[in-house]
């Protein structure tokens, strides 16, 4: 699966970016990227009650085709929004804390996902699933503030 990740990541990574950098393009990069994302949660839910190696094989499969596909639409619509959002003379420090965020949910997500998410089985991953897909759905309001709060700037 890591290999898959890798691979999909290192060839795709390119036709996932473009249009990112279009007016709205951070948006639909996040909206497409939490729902992939919620996708890849929902496909890793039907894993916990189907033991079986083969279907478990082929829906880990998908789910890790769904989740770099998350991944890389969330890198990108990430990236541009807080380069767009910053203001040219603060750009550096605006990107560092962004930076930080990106360490921080480095660092606490697996615990979480380890301690809440696996003991919770199907309604831990369907629950994760939401708070995605939600957040993929409210990210183009948010970017479109920060472009507006950027067109502000004098």
């Amino acid at each position: 699966m890591v290999t898959l990740n890798t691979v999909l990541a290192v060839g795709a990574q390119v036709p996932f970016t473009r249009g990112v950098e279009q007016p709205g393009g951070d948006g639909r990069a996040l909206r497409r990227g939490g729902l992939a994302l919620a996708v890849s949660c929902v496909l890793l839910a039907l894993t916990v009650p189907f033991p079986a190696m083969p279907v478990v094989l082929v829906v880990m499969l998908a789910a890790t085709v769904t989740q770099t596909m998350g991944e890389l639409w969330q890198s990108a619509g990430g990236w541009e929004s807080s380069f767009r959002g910053a203001p040219p003379d603060k750009r550096a420090n605006y990107l560092a804390f962004f930076s930080l965020g990106q360490g921080v949910e480095q660092a606490v997500a697996p615990a979480l996902i380890v301690s809440v998410v696996f003991p919770l089985g199907v309604a831990g991953w369907l629950a994760l699933a939401a708070a995605l897909g939600i957040a993929g759905l409210v990210a183009p309001r948010i970017t479109a503030r920060i472009r507006e709060a950027g067109a502000d700037r004098p």
